[in-house]
């Protein structure tokens, strides 16, 4: 499905905890095998940001982002660990990134949004 979208000149977003190499490598070889670019841009933050933006992420229902959905991977992650599988998920990231020369980090700061959002438009130019 990827690579008839891809072919016909539209762009497909994946999410960024897909860790897994190899089917990391299998989504690059779809794009690559249509002609389609396959660009890598990673938002990071250290760990502890990033597990404590987790647990503010729609907290509650007047938050801007609010997705009630949210609560579902909340106990998801609590069933699988809790901070240490947060922990885990990000230093797997780090391990990928070691592995794909072509990715570019944007450091996304706590807050930020304009600014990160700016930064990853700038590397894709």
């Amino acid at each position: 499905m990827i690579e008839a979208y891809l072919a016909n000149g539209h762009d497909v977003v994946l999410p960024q905890m897909l860790v897994n190499p190899r089917e990391l490598a299998r989504f690059e070889s779809a794009a690559t095998g249509v002609g389609a670019d396959f660009v890598e841009r990673f938002l990071m933050d250290t760990a502890a940001a990033a597990a404590a933006r987790f647990h503010r992420r729609g907290a509650s229902e007047d938050h801007p982002w609010h997705d009630p959905w949210h609560n579902q991977v909340r106990s998801i992650v609590a069933a699988n660990g809790g901070d240490a599988e947060l922990a885990r998920c990000h230093a797997a990231l780090e391990r990928l990134l070691a592995e794909r020369p072509d990715a570019v980090v944007i450091v996304g700061v706590d807050g930020a949004v304009d600014e990160t959002y700016r930064s990853l438009v700038a590397s894709l130019r």
